[in-house]
């Protein structure tokens, strides 16, 4: 990849395009509250679900270089403009390498403490707290079915992945029926990942990206007649351009995001028309899965 570019689009239509401009706001965003007390001392609380949100800026950039991300930004590319569903994905740099995976995903115990919930239909979720002494989150979630017969399945993650890149991926955790599925998008063959055998490991299982470029993730179980259920701990992706998995010291919480949609509209600023230099700026937030 080069440092100047980054991949950026709609799924099935994603592109390199130049990157934005440094200093690029990219942080988690959620509510937070505070209340002043009779004796001076404060309160504070905030949500342990987040969402990701990035501003973006191009700068004196010829129209043609950015007339694809107007597309985009426009919704032309969307593949249900209908339904109001969201679109955007951006293979952010800072979280190649680090944790490439969406903050609910990462972190699953945030289900447990008003985050959204990882696995759809009518679960029952429990607080399970782990030992410290390792680098993956100190409480887990326990997640079981609470209506039968059922399927206990997760949401479906798209994970942007440039096109022949590999996805390295680990997720600590227990089940008695299934485990996570990855693949390339849109339709490659899903390989099933083993639970990581211990705390000191981070990544088991790598699969190379096809030529429309992503990784689809979600956890899959088997109809059940029986209650079944899964227990999570954290989950971890680092993306490379080579098939070799990086050697990870540690767990990291999620860096990437799930899908993005655009809040408010992008600016489009004229620099120079004698030069064609514009600049472009769009805040984009996280909405997926």
């Amino acid at each position: 990849m080069s440092n100047r570019m980054v991949y950026f689009g709609t799924r099935g239509r994603m592109a390199w395009v130049p990157a934005p401009k440094v200093n690029m706001p990219r942080g988690l965003s959620g509510w937070s509250t505070s209340s002043q007390r009779l004796n001076g001392s404060i309160g504070v609380r905030r949500s342990a679900g987040k969402h990701r949100v990035y501003d973006l800026e191009w700068s004196l950039k010829n129209y043609d270089d950015i007339s694809y991300l107007l597309a985009v930004l426009n919704g032309d590319y969307d593949v249900n403009p209908n339904e109001e569903k969201p679109e955007i994905y951006f293979f952010d740099p800072f979280a190649a390498k680090r944790n490439v995976l969406p903050d609910m995903l990462a972190s699953p115990w945030k289900s447990m403490f008003n985050g959204r919930n990882l696995m759809k239909g009518s679960v029952t979720s429990e607080d399970v707290v782990r030992s410290t002494g390792d680098t993956y989150p100190a409480h887990a979630v326990k997640i079981e079915t609470n209506t039968l017969p059922a399927t206990l399945e997760s949401h479906e993650f798209f994970i942007p992945v440039p096109p022949f890149w590999y996805f390295h991926f680990g997720a600590l955790g227990s089940s008695d029926l299934g485990s996570f599925g990855i693949k390339p998008a849109p339709s490659g063959v899903e390989t099933s990942v083993s639970w990581l055998p211990d705390a000191t490991t981070f990544l088991n299982t790598t699969v190379q990206a096809g030529a429309d470029g992503g990784i689809l993730v979600r956890y899959y179980g088997t109809d059940l007649e029986t209650p079944g259920e899964v227990t999570l701990a954290g989950c971890m992706a680092v993306v490379t351009q080579d098939s070799s998995p990086p050697a990870v010291q540690r767990w990291t919480p999620g860096q990437g995001s799930s899908a993005l949609a655009v809040f408010g509209e992008p600016a489009l600023s004229g620099y120079s028309s004698e030069l064609d230099l514009q600049a472009l700026s769009v805040s984009l937030v996280e909405v997926g899965p």
